[in-house]
């Protein structure tokens, strides 16, 4: 984590490639997913390579951007603008 993250209280996300993968991934399911879910697909898909983000950057992502397709997001205790922020790329 970067200071500027620290400042901001950003919490990590995954990398680029991890990202698009799981918005390909949400934008073909119908419903509702869970998180084990989108973590298992990153498996069959990538590998090791998923194996190398922590869960926790997994699941702020999945809250932020598709919060309203994630099965464990409650928006009467959870806050969308926790988890999601603009991302600088």
């Amino acid at each position: 984590m970067s200071w500027k993250d620290i400042i901001k209280a950003r919490k990590p996300v995954p990398p680029k490639f991890i990202r698009d993968e799981i918005d390909k991934f949400m934008s073909t399911v119908e419903g509702k997913v869970r998180f084990k879910e989108v973590n298992q697909h990153l498996m069959k898909k990538m590998g090791m390579r998923a194996m190398s983000v922590k869960p926790n950057a997994v699941r702020t992502y999945l809250y932020g951007w598709h919060s309203d397709k994630a099965e464990e997001f409650d928006p009467n205790v959870m806050r969308v603008d926790d988890y999601y922020y603009d991302l600088e790329e």
